[in-house]
């Protein structure tokens, strides 16, 4: 992407959290004009990291239980999952309002505004991957009441390392630490591998009766 893409990219999100903003948020002339202390804008900023790595915490939790209650198939437990899925869905709506009202009220720029920018979109794919688990979740009450024909092996195996790297990496993200979201990154391949790999549970898993057909 060019310098120009990239510039139109971060004021077309820009004007768009500041128009959601204007519904939200009464800012007179007189506080626009200000400079807001700086100590408001670090205490609003950290709530929002904080409220990403909890929301984060869920999404790991929620592939981990999906995941169980597929090798168990366990119908409740996958209802459980999809249930949780809503909680993962309303904390994103409360992390986007808040960074709304932050951009509206404390008129960060430059860094701050682009890393705030960050925690917006990294809310949004949590919330996605909030709904894959959910999805997984679904197919568990379908599949629930047939048994499956052989052990499952490198789907759990993929989800846990999914939700391992979901963890670290916002971890680095929130603590701006480029060497470990570095280092991290490079182990989706080990995710790539466990679904390419010959025979992978991942891609084909026979199952008896109705489930096979």
């Amino acid at each position: 992407m060019t310098e120009s893409g990239s510039g139109d990219t971060v004021e077309s999100q820009l004007s768009d959290i500041l128009e959601r903003a204007r519904g939200d948020v009464a800012a007179p002339a007189a506080v626009a004009a200000s400079h807001p202390r700086r100590d408001a804008l670090d205490l609003e900023m950290r709530e929002i990291k904080d409220d990403i790595l909890r929301m984060g915490s869920y999404v790991e939790e929620a592939i981990r239980a999906a995941l169980a209650a597929l090798v168990a198939h366990d119908a409740d437990a996958a209802t459980a999952v999809i249930v949780a899925d809503g909680r993962i869905n309303e904390m994103q709506r409360e992390v986007s309002g808040l960074i709304t009202r932050t951009i509206a009220t404390q008129s960060p720029v430059a860094r701050d505004l682009r890393f705030l920018l960050s925690l917006d979109h990294v809310g949004y794919e949590l919330e996605r991957m909030g709904d894959h688990a959910g999805s997984v979740a679904k197919q568990v009450r379908k599949l629930a009441p047939e048994p499956p024909l052989k052990k499952y092996v490198d789907l759990p195996a993929m989800g846990e390392l999914a939700a391992t790297l979901v963890g670290g990496i916002l971890r680095a993200l929130v603590d701006v630490d480029v060497e470990a979201a570095r280092s991290i990154a490079a182990r989706d391949d080990e995710i790539d591998d466990l679904y390419h790999r010959p025979g992978s549970s991942s891609r084909r898993t026979t199952w008896s009766g109705s489930a096979t057909g």
